[in-house]
């Protein structure tokens, strides 16, 4: 813990030690036309192996305690959108103790009644300490509805979909 000192109204510079946070996150980058009976996208991280446990978050070390599942879904309508066509959708995530991780990555575009329209996957992607997979291109091809891959040497990794 680091102590304060609040004297009066006078401005202190103060330095925070925040740590280093086993953090990295995931961007979905629509570039192809929105089909009009898109309504959501939903990006769904888990790490690979099959258990669909809760995901447990300390809040004071930013460690995943447990195994996870992070899902965060975005609608055009909440979002005051038409369209996904050029806009960017981030999911950040909470690594392990290591900073480090092999993620299974789904990204579905949804209808308004929540069925699936168009999924792409990614399996057994690893991912590190402030790290993020840029997933750019066209999602609503029959073509994009097979495994995402990554070249995960750099700290900024993009895909182009096909």
């Amino acid at each position: 813990t680091q102590s304060i000192s609040i004297a009066d109204y006078n401005p202190q510079n103060v330095n925070i030690d925040m740590g280093r946070r086993k953090n990295a996150s995931f961007r979905v980058n629509v570039t192809d036309p929105t089909p009009d009976n898109v309504e959501s996208i939903q990006i769904i991280i888990s790490p690979s192996q099959d258990r669909p446990d809760s995901y447990t978050i300390n809040p004071s070390s930013g460690l995943a305690l447990d195994n996870w599942r992070y899902e965060r879904t975005y609608s055009k309508s909440e979002l005051g959108l038409t369209t996904f066509t050029n806009k960017k959708f981030i999911c950040g995530i909470f690594l392990n103790e290591n900073g480090q991780q092999q993620i299974d990555v789904v990204v579905n575009m949804l209808d308004s009644e929540g069925n699936i329209l168009y999924p792409t996957y990614g399996n057994g992607i690893s991912i590190e300490r402030a790290q993020m997979l840029d997933a750019t291109g066209p999602f609503f091809s029959l073509s994009t509805q097979s495994l995402l891959n990554f070249d995960t040497s750099t700290d900024l990794i993009h895909i182009t979909l096909q």
